[in-house]
């Protein structure tokens, strides 16, 4: 297309000039106008920040790649290379399961060696116990031979407990001799026996020494009173007793347990 190119307009004449002069109105004309988008100070962060990566980038991609040098030639196959990593793998857990089954093994030795303390302490005490259960007063039997001894407090106060007490023979004296108890005795010596029950009676003077196994008997009131005192000792025993019989079978059972988890530690 062809330019119109006016060459004979005629002179723009002073008024017309000013008429033409609108200041205002170019100002607003030029202000409307956007500028460029890359001219834009978003667009030129987004540009630097591309440049630094695509630098980044090029300089990762170029760098020279790390060897680790080693002793060893290398492994020709990637199988080989797996096997290695697996026994490393292996060598490295074993010793930690080795030190924690020991761990445990010394934790489980440790609590069955303290029930075994604990069983003995218990059965010891259960001895004790045992030892002292509450003698039964016997009753006077009519049908075998007993005496009674006739203290003198001031001279033989070990034995005034005895005041009221009958000593009944038992089957083991063969050789009694119902004269023995007409003599005076200067000494007199009552022991208890092992098995709790029984008694052994020495009776010394100048001319001889006998001796009798008995049991202690009781008549009329001396029994009454004597039973009624034994029923509520017996009582208080039976429930120590029994308390501490429950306590040793309780740690009977929890020390079999922890032996047998032992003993298949063990295997």
């Amino acid at each position: 297309m062809k330019k119109k190119i006016n060459i004979d307009r005629p002179e723009i004449t002073k008024e017309e000039t000013e008429k033409r002069k609108d200041f205002a109105a170019l100002f607003n004309t030029y202000s409307q106008i956007k500028k460029p988008f890359y001219n834009k100070i978003w667009f030129k962060g987004i540009s630097v920040g591309a440049f630094i990566s695509a630098v980044l980038l090029t300089w990762y991609l170029t760098k020279p790649t790390e060897l680790v040098v080693s002793s060893k030639p290398s492994q020709p196959t990637t199988d080989n290379i797996n096997v290695n990593m697996s026994d490393t793998i292996i060598n490295t857990i074993a010793p930690v399961e080795a030190s924690s089954s020991k761990k445990k093994m010394k934790g489980l030795q440790q609590k069955v060696d303290a029930l075994k303390i604990k069983l003995d302490t218990v059965n010891n005490q259960l001895i004790r116990i045992k030892n002292k259960k509450p003698m039964k007063p016997n009753k006077v039997d009519d049908k075998n031979y007993s005496f009674n001894i006739d203290v003198l407090p001031n001279e033989h106060p070990e034995l005034a407990i005895y005041k009221d007490v009958f000593f009944e023979l038992t089957d083991n004296n063969k050789n009694y001799d119902s004269a023995d108890a007409h003599q005076i005795w200067n000494k007199v010596e009552i022991q208890k026996n092992s098995d709790g029950e029984t008694y052994t009676v020495k009776f010394r003077n100048a001319s001889k020494t006998l001796k009798y196994e008995v049991i202690p008997v009781l008549t009329g009131d001396a029994y009454k009173n004597a039973i009624e005192k034994y029923n509520k000792k017996f009582e208080e025993y039976k429930k120590v007793l029994t308390e501490k019989e429950e306590e040793m079978k309780n740690l009977q059972e929890e020390y079999k347990t922890q032996l047998k988890i032992l003993e298949q530690q063990n295997n």
